[in-house]
């Protein structure tokens, strides 16, 4: 059994990462006064970019679990960023779209969004952006 440390394990450095990213996230959001989770940034991000998508093909596309999904829109909802419309013939399915509060919620966030991501870069040529990309791409389909 290969027992390395810690420090020497990429999983580790990837997981670090993105625990600092949703901390730096969370301190810009309430720095702003935006009281949005990141997973709920996310859902309302696919549900506008995606009008009318249903909760399955959401939770798909989020990498969720549907009941994780059904949480967030409960929320969402509740907050007036999101609706769920029925679907004709089929009372178990919802189509899922923006409000106006929701988009102009989205307005604000971006400009702050990209600000993040920009940061999380900080230092790195267009070269070894794409590398970073094309690992974790490769990362991912490994696991799947």
């Amino acid at each position: 059994m290969n027992n390395q440390n810690l420090n020497e394990i990429y999983l580790f450095h990837l997981e670090k990462a993105y625990k600092q990213f949703k901390k730096y996230k969370n301190d810009c959001f309430k720095r702003e006064g935006i009281d949005l989770t990141g997973d709920q940034w996310v859902l309302l991000k696919n549900i506008n970019e995606s009008e009318g998508i249903n909760q399955r093909e959401l939770s798909k596309r989020c990498y969720k679990e549907p009941a994780s999904v059904t949480r967030i829109l409960d929320i969402l909802e509740r907050k007036g960023w999101v609706e769920r419309r029925s679907v004709e013939n089929d009372r178990r399915t919802y189509e899922l779209y923006t409000t106006d509060l929701g988009k102009s919620l989205i307005d604000k966030i971006l400009p702050l969004a990209v600000e993040i991501r920009a940061k999380g870069i900080e230092g790195l040529d267009l070269h070894e952006i794409n590398q970073l990309k094309e690992m974790l791409i490769k990362v991912f389909d490994n696991f799947s």
